[in-house]
């Protein structure tokens, strides 16, 4: 139960009347579109200061906050959104493909390895359409249903995977030659192996989702 402590068209109330409800309320002010700061506020005298604390509390960890500070509600059932650090490597993604396109074509190609302009060409082309897809995941993902919340970010972590330990160590062997990542060639296959895990992820969430619609 709320109650409306300020309201432009009838008036004010009193915090001491409005609290006069046997124990604490979450009292807001607002009016029409208007939207004015909300509190706890409540108790008769005779109540007992533990219970009311304790219900206070209940409130504050419903709404998600507490003293004005934001709280992470462990009983909310919306989902984590995807942390920036996935737009900002696909922007980062996005920019290097660019560059190395034009540096592959024209600065760099007389100094690759020996069929290093297919290794670049083949990091190009998985680089710029992994960031695209993984900038889309990122704003499509707070429009998407709940249940779809878990498969979408384990799709997201896929990709990015797949850029970071896929596409760099291919310009590497396209700069470098074959065989000179040495003791770290494990490296592309497990990127490659996050590729895999971001499509078939973003699979099972369309597989999941047309389910649930039928």
């Amino acid at each position: 139960m709320a109650i409306l402590v300020e309201c432009r068209e009838i008036g004010t109330l009193e915090r001491k009347k409005g609290s006069q409800s046997g124990r604490p309320r979450s009292m807001t002010r607002q009016s029409g579109q208007w939207r004015g700061k909300a509190f706890i506020q409540g108790g008769r005298k005779w109540m007992s200061s533990n219970a009311g604390l304790k219900h206070t509390l209940e409130l504050a960890i419903q709404r998600g906050t507490w003293q004005g500070s934001v709280m992470i509600n462990p009983h909310s059932n919306e989902p984590r959104p995807l942390h920036t650090a996935h737009l900002i490597l696909a922007g980062a993604s996005g920019l290097m493909a660019v560059a190395m396109a034009a540096l592959g074509s024209h600065v760099m190609a007389d100094k690759l390895a020996p069929g290093g302009q297919v290794l670049i060409e083949q990091a190009l082309l998985f680089q710029l359409t992994h960031a695209i897809c993984l900038t889309a995941l990122f704003f499509t993902y707070s429009s998407a249903p709940i249940v779809l919340a878990r498969t979408l970010r384990l799709s997201a972590a896929g990709f990015s995977m797949g850029l970071l330990l896929f596409c760099l160590p291919i310009y590497w062997l396209g700069l470098n030659g074959p065989g000179s990542l040495g003791a770290l060639s494990w490296i592309t296959p497990v990127g490659g192996t996050g590729f895999l895990i971001g499509w078939a992820a973003l699979s099972y969430a369309g597989l999941r989702y047309a389910t649930a619609r039928s």
